[in-house]
């Protein structure tokens, strides 16, 4: 399967999750999901990385966090790699600042739309990463399954 084809995977396995409630460490399409989960899952399912499991983290883990990469960053230095915001496309993630820590996460699908799992929202839903406040107003890191380890 080549990168496009791989990325288009990734986009069509993100929408295949639209609607599902959110639910804190949760990762069961149509069930319930939290955002880190819904990263997980996505490139699980399409082959990009392997079944992993997080840590017990409360709900609210961004507002005491001692280290800012805990949960997300440090999972996604394992499996991704990062890239400039002007590198990154459909297919690739974000995760934004919030709190103390990396906190936040959604998948770019293209057209300046993102899937997220976000709770005030309650379920996995498109956002426009042009107006959707949270996103606009948060400093993102982005990240790629492609060209890591010298892919």
């Amino acid at each position: 399967m080549t990168e496009l084809e791989q990325r288009q995977a990734v986009v069509d396995e993100a929408h295949s999750w639209l609607g599902t409630k959110f639910l804190h460490q949760a990762g069961i399409k149509g069930a319930g999901v939290d955002c880190a989960h819904l990263i997980t899952e996505v490139y699980r399912a399409c082959g990009l990385m392997p079944e992993i499991t997080f840590p017990q983290y409360g709900p609210d883990f961004w507002r005491h966090a001692e280290n800012p990469e805990t949960h997300i960053v440090e999972t996604a230095k394992k499996y991704f790699r990062e890239i400039p915001a002007s590198e990154a496309k459909a297919g690739d993630w974000f995760v934004l600042y919030i709190g103390r820590c990396w906190a936040h996460c959604g998948i770019l699908v293209g057209g300046g739309f993102a899937i997220e799992a976000w709770p005030q929202h309650a379920h996995v839903l498109a956002i426009n990463t042009k107006t959707e406040k949270l996103y606009t107003t948060h400093s993102k890191r982005f990240f790629t399954a492609w060209g890591k380890d010298g892919e």
